[in-house]
Parts: C-alpha cells; sequence; structure tokens
C-alpha cells in the first residue's frame, strides 16, 4: 500500500498541489481512504487546486480538505 501512496504523491507533485497526505487503514490494514490536506495560504488563495484532487485514485476515495 506504500507504494499506491507515493504514486499518488508523485501524481500531486506533477500537478503542483501544495497538500500532506496520509492514507487511513481499516483494521484489516487494508486502505480506507487517502486523506489530502492542502496547505492553508493556498486553498484561499487558489481555488483551482481542490479542483485538480482526484475524488478517487485507484479503486480508494480521495478526501480533500
Amino acid at each position: 500500500m506504500k507504494k499506491l501512496l507515493k504514486q499518488f504523491l508523485e501524481k500531486m507533485k506533477k500537478e503542483k498541489v501544495p497538500c500532506f497526505i496520509f492514507m487511513i487503514y481499516d483494521k484489516k490494514n487494508r486502505p480506507k481512504f487517502i486523506e489530502v490536506i492542502v496547505k492553508r495560504p493556498y486553498r484561499y488563495t487558489e481555488p483551482e487546486l481542490m479542483k485538480k484532487i482526484p475524488k478517487s485514485y485507484r479503486g480508494v476515495k480521495v478526501k480533500a480538505l
């Protein structure tokens, strides 16, 4: 699952989205969702950044904050 997270991180770097990324797992160690937190000054000054974040990535839901 770390490979999936690294691939998603590379995609966000390619899109130039300044953010923190976490993967939340369930009790059986399966990925539940990916949480993306966009850095504050950019989130409010550049609203198009939120549109660059996909709703899901390879079958895993993505929550953007």
